[in-house]
């Protein structure tokens, strides 16, 4: 079987990844050279170099610092037009609610904030917890909030009650959970400090089955394709691997790609 895609080797690790429709790299890869040339530009203008960046439209993206700031661009601009100095530690996480207004940001000072993008205000931020937020995503139909932890713990927020989590799945992994990818209303994928890939369930909270591993280094993100044959997933490595998936919903059988050290 041949190798679909291998991105890389990379001078130095990569920070970020958003997979697109048709696995196209977004907003920072490969394109068209008119795009190329725009997106440098943005880059260079947001100052601090971005942890975490996310697509909201065709035509914004949002970014998060390392000194806490969420900011949402727009690409035809090149020009900030929303900016939240919400969190005092990097932006590890982010997420953007079904209404296209609300933007859930976690943060390694371990509190969690909704910014409402119509009115440019934090809308509500959580207590503190005793560990970092590296991950979040919204399931069970936007009732339920989901975040990784450093100590391996998913901390489950009801809608509208984000001061503190309503449930914790605390037997996940003792590794850190720093990327999270939804399979449907009940499932997420996790991604931990350890390298290894997960099918978890939530609310019952269970660990379905491990599905894949990346030999210890830890996984940075994790994406589908717009059909979901495909899970890219970037590990704290110089290289970044692909997995191709058979018959996903039902088989879970996956071939890994694999490289030695260049």
């Amino acid at each position: 079987m041949p190798i679909v895609n291998l991105v890389g080797p990379f001078d130095s690790s990569t920070r970020v990844v958003q997979l697109s429709r048709g696995l196209r790299i977004a907003p920072f890869f490969r394109r068209t050279l008119k795009q190329d040339l725009q997106l440098l530009v943005l880059k260079a203008l947001m100052g601090l170099l971005s942890n975490r960046i996310i697509s909201l439209t065709e035509s914004t993206i949002a970014s998060g610092d390392d000194e806490g700031c969420i900011k949402v661009w727009d690409t035809r601009q090149r020009t900030c037009c929303n900016s939240f100095d919400v969190h005092e530690e990097y932006i590890s996480d982010m997420t953007l609610a079904s209404d296209s207004i609300r933007l859930l940001g976690t943060s390694g000072d371990g509190t969690l904030s909704v910014c409402n993008l119509r009115s440019n205000k934090v809308q509500t931020r959580s207590e503190f917890s005793e560990d970092e937020l590296l991950s979040v995503l919204i399931m069970k139909n936007g009732r339920k909030v989901i975040c990784g932890t450093q100590t391996g713990t998913l901390l489950l927020y009801s809608w509208g009650f984000f001061k503190d989590c309503s449930d914790r799945f605390v037997d996940l992994s003792p590794n850190s959970i720093d990327a999270l990818l939804k399979l449907d209303e009940d499932r997420v994928i996790t991604g931990s400090e350890n390298g290894l890939i997960s099918l978890v369930g939530i609310l019952p909270n269970r660990i379905i089955q491990p599905i894949a591993e990346h030999s210890e280094y830890p996984i940075e993100r994790l994406a589908f394709s717009h059909d979901k044959k495909f899970l890219g997933s970037t590990p704290h490595d110089p290289l970044s691997f692909l997995f191709f998936i058979f018959h996903f919903q039902t088989l879970y059988f996956f071939i890994l790609f694999d490289h030695p050290h260049v």
